[in-house]
């Protein structure tokens, strides 16, 4: 769980005491106050319950000896009340009462959070309709954006791996937001070219095939090598020399219009979803950091499944 709210590293900030059993709901008035408490003793100003929005509580019953207990899993947004603070998100467990909250609460046998299906679902991100362009469209069950860098070497393995056969009737959508590393100014203008080709309704090659192609392509690192990319992008899709001419006026074109373009997908992935590395997925709007190949057959539902 990530807590993004200036100095509050623990989740388990609320002081002890005893939850109620068959409670009917949770105590929201009290749980805002608590949290209001908290946060003014750490960052040592009063902190209005006002700046506090519940915005999802899910109830869990957990049982304990011979009875079932009842919790919530809670999500709370946090609101700065100065310039030098930032917002804030918070997902734990809490009792009834709003009072104690149970972080890392496990079931000894299993190993698994108490209340796993229910923090997952609170650390779904919605994301726009818009985020990303779509390379697959399946009859599967899973939404999936993926945020990579065609050089980077862990995203081209996510990218096999999200394109490869294994997931034929998994995936209902696959969509790509192409985030190029400053490190790899070669990708920046591939990635660019892509961007430009599928806007342009006079090239008929599709956005899958030049996305492909630059997740296959050798990488060239170098600035001035950038010239050698293009060119053999241009020669493995001559429809491309057609409406850019030779590489160097294809270069500069691409980077005299992209120059100074901003990115709104790559400033939603890094400013609001917090991602600052590649590559990084959603699944079904979880997101997951780096390519954790296990957890991401896990949140699919095929942690058996081999790759073809």
């Amino acid at each position: 769980m990530r807590i993004k709210f200036m100095p509050l590293f623990l989740l388990c900030f609320f002081l002890a005491g005893s939850f109620q059993v068959n409670a009917k709901s949770l105590d929201v008035d009290g749980l805002k106050s608590n949290i209001a408490k908290r946060v003014s003793t750490m960052i040592g100003e009063n902190y209005p319950t006002d700046y506090i929005q519940i915005t999802k509580q899910i109830p869990v019953e957990i049982p304990i000896n011979d009875s079932v207990q009842n919790f919530y899993a809670i999500r709370a947004d946090l609101q700065p009340i100065n310039e030098d603070q930032k917002p804030g998100k918070l997902t734990f467990l809490v009792d009834q009462n709003g009072r104690t909250s149970f972080a890392g609460a496990k079931d000894l046998i299993t190993g698994e959070s108490v209340a796993k299906d229910a923090l997952m679902e609170l650390s779904k991100i919605e994301l726009p309709q818009n985020f990303g362009n779509e390379l697959i469209s399946g009859k599967g069950d899973h939404q999936i954006t993926l945020v990579s860098d065609p050089f980077c070497p862990f995203c081209r393995k996510a990218y096999d791996f999200f394109t490869s056969s294994s997931l034929n009737g998994k995936i209902n959508t696959l969509k790509i937001v192409h985030m190029p590393l400053d490190m790899h100014p070669g990708a920046k203008l591939l990635c660019n070219a892509v961007h430009e080709a599928s806007q342009d309704s006079k090239i008929k090659i599709s956005e899958r095939e030049l996305t492909d192609f630059i997740y296959e392509i050798a990488p060239i690192r170098s600035k001035t090598d950038r010239i050698k990319l293009m060119e053999k992008m241009l020669n493995e899709f001559p429809a491309l020399a057609d409406a850019w001419g030779t590489p160097e006026n294809a270069m500069y074109f691409i980077q005299g219009k992209y120059s100074d373009k901003k990115n709104k997908d790559i400033e939603l992935a890094t400013k609001e979803y917090g991602i600052t590395g590649t590559p990084a997925v959603f699944i079904d709007g979880v997101l997951v950091q780096g390519f954790n190949l296990a957890k991401i057959k896990d949140l699919m539902g095929m942690s058996n499944v081999a790759q073809k």
